[in-house]
């Protein structure tokens, strides 16, 4: 069940997709007027101001693969005075697109959960996940409460809770984008546009 449904984000050997893929690391390239590595997607503010720059790291493509830093799973809301916004009148407060998918291990020590504590239990996660395209927007209509059965439910939160670091690990899309892109060797340039 996890493999089916989590492991995409959650998998990999730190129990997230969550690392770093390329020679360059994004975060530090575009400074003092540098250009991004090529494949690096920002996110542009919505809606759009000329004046300020786009503020997420979004994406990385390499060749015709594409990972994703940012995941939304519906727990953003936009209407909540919680959700603070560098410029209200002007920009997408961080989080709208989505979040970095944190790592489960020894996730049962961590909480409270979800990027403003909504969840102060693992349990309370599940009516609060979104999964898919419908769990992507708030509230989402498609949560790991609405997709498993109780039994699910307790099988998967005694699993959560017995991750640690000898808690054998799935592949991640992490994993997959790292080992394909390595089979191909090294992440050419986009071609110029004219």
């Amino acid at each position: 069940m996890f493999q089916a449904n989590c492991a995409s984000c959650h998998g990999g050997a730190k129990w997230t997709k969550s690392e770093i893929f390329h020679r360059d690391n994004p975060a530090a390239a575009a400074q003092n007027g540098a250009a991004l590595d090529p494949g690096v997607t920002r996110l542009a503010p919505a809606p759009p101001v000329a004046a300020a720059p786009a503020n997420e790291f979004f994406s990385f493509t390499c060749n015709t693969l594409t990972i994703k830093y940012l995941e939304n799973v519906g727990t953003f809301d936009v209407t909540n005075p919680l959700e603070i916004r560098d410029n209200a009148a002007a920009s997408t407060a961080f989080g709208k697109n989505g979040f970095n998918v944190p790592s489960l291990l020894s996730i049962n020590y961590h909480a409270p959960y979800l990027h403003r504590g909504q969840a102060q239990t693992l349990e309370d996660v599940f009516p609060l996940h979104g999964l898919g395209p419908d769990g992507a927007t708030f509230p989402p209509t498609t949560t790991i409460q609405t997709q498993l059965t109780a039994t699910q439910r307790a099988d998967l939160l005694r699993f959560l809770k017995s991750i640690d670091g000898t808690t054998p690990h799935f592949r991640s899309e992490g994993d997959v984008f790292r080992d394909t892109v390595r089979a191909q060797g090294t992440c050419p340039p986009p071609p110029a546009t004219p």
